[in-house]
């Protein structure tokens, strides 16, 4: 876990913090809960797409919650590799929210209903 966390830590700021480790659930193993609570929130600076983690497995480096902006808003699983590949970056200042508030709040930010 040191090893995956110092990783996460390397380059202009943290991707993912001891505390988001510690929060962020399992896969699956938030199944059937119908409002999930987003821990992370990463968005692309370079162009679109904003990705709301709601569980991750570090084994993997995959997590699963909700995708806006790439052409059709969805739940689905994501690529730690692939946020770094295109140079996402983390919302430094996120507080964990219900993925309702969490959507809401985002079309607010871009000028959705």
């Amino acid at each position: 876990m040191k090893a995956l966390l110092k990783r996460l830590e390397e380059g202009r700021q943290k991707f993912l913090t001891a505390k988001d480790l510690k929060n962020l659930p399992e896969l699956y193993s938030q199944d059937g809960v119908r409002d999930p609570m987003v821990w992370v929130k990463f968005f692309n600076p370079y162009g679109r797409g904003t990705w709301f983690a709601t569980e991750f497995s570090p084994e993997e480096g995959r997590f699963f919650g909700y995708v806006m902006g790439l052409g059709g808003d969805e739940l689905g699983y994501f690529m730690l590799s692939d946020l770094r590949r295109i140079r996402a970056e983390r919302e430094q200042n996120w507080k964990p929210m219900k993925l309702s508030a969490a959507k809401a709040y985002e079309k607010k930010l871009h000028g959705g209903v």
